[in-house]
């Protein structure tokens, strides 16, 4: 059996949750069927999908649009 059939993670993804949420900076998150969607308060949006590359993806928008301190995007994204 490969690895494709495998549950995500979701401990890890709540964590992130849990994280965003406290953000002031992140206005609003609306569940989506796949995921969920991100509004920052600048206007941005992110569409996060629970994947091996999410992470990566969501820290840059952390940094671009967020006032969250290197240290702590790290710490969320590092799951």
């Amino acid at each position: 059996m490969g690895m494709s059939s495998a549950a995500h993670r979701s401990s890890n993804h709540h964590k992130i949750m849990k994280a965003i949420g406290k953000c002031p900076e992140i206005r609003e998150i609306k569940k989506t069927r796949k995921g969920w969607i991100f509004f920052a308060t600048n206007g941005s949006t992110f569409n996060y999908h629970p994947t091996a590359k999410a992470p990566r993806k969501l820290t840059s928008f952390l940094r671009q649009n967020t006032k969250m301190s290197e240290q702590l995007i790290r710490k969320i994204c590092s799951v």
